[in-house]
C-alpha cells in the first residue's frame, strides 16, 4: 500500500494462499479472487468459487484438505453445480478508516467477549 499510494487492489493470489473453495484461473495456479486494500489492509475480498465437484476434488488433493468435513458442500456442488462468488466487506476496517482511528476495537459494531460461549455474557464460561 505505500508503493501505490494507499490504495491497492489485488488480484489473482497464488492458489495455495487462498481457501480451497476459490475458483482456479485459466492456469490452474492462480485464483479468481480480488482485495481491495486501504487504511489498515484488506477491506474488501471477492472471489469465484469452484463451479462443479470435479474442481473441488481437484482443490482438495492440491491443498491437502479431507472432504469429510465438507460433505455437504461437495453434495451441493454435485448436485447443482452453479457458477458463483462470495463478496465481503470489512465494515469495522472500513469505520476505523474514515474515523481516522488506529484500533478497530475502537469501531465494534457488535462488543466482542473473547473467551466466552455466544449467547452467555455475563457469564464466565470459558471456551
Amino acid at each position: 500500500m505505500d508503493k501505490f499510494g494507499g490504495i491497492v487492489w489485488l488480484t489473482h493470489f497464488d492458489h495455495l494462499e487462498v481457501p480451497f473453495y476459490q475458483a482456479f484461473d485459466f492456469t490452474k495456479t492462480k485464483a479468481m479472487n480480488g482485495r481491495f486494500a486501504f487504511g489498515i489492509g484488506e477491506v474488501i475480498g471477492t472471489g469465484e468459487r469452484h463451479q462443479n465437484m470435479e474442481q473441488i476434488e481437484e482443490t482438495f488433493k492440491l491443498h491437502e484438505v479431507g472432504g469429510c468435513k465438507y460433505e455437504m458442500y461437495m453434495q451441493m456442488k454435485a448436485e447443482k453445480p452453479l457458477q458463483t462468488a462470495g463478496f465481503r466487506l470489512g465494515s469495522e476496517r472500513f469505520l476505523l478508516w474514515v474515523l481516522k482511528y488506529d484500533d478497530t476495537c475502537d469501531c465494534q459494531i457488535l462488543p466482542r467477549f473473547n473467551f466466552q460461549a455466544p449467547g452467555l455474557m455475563g457469564e464466565n464460561c470459558m471456551l
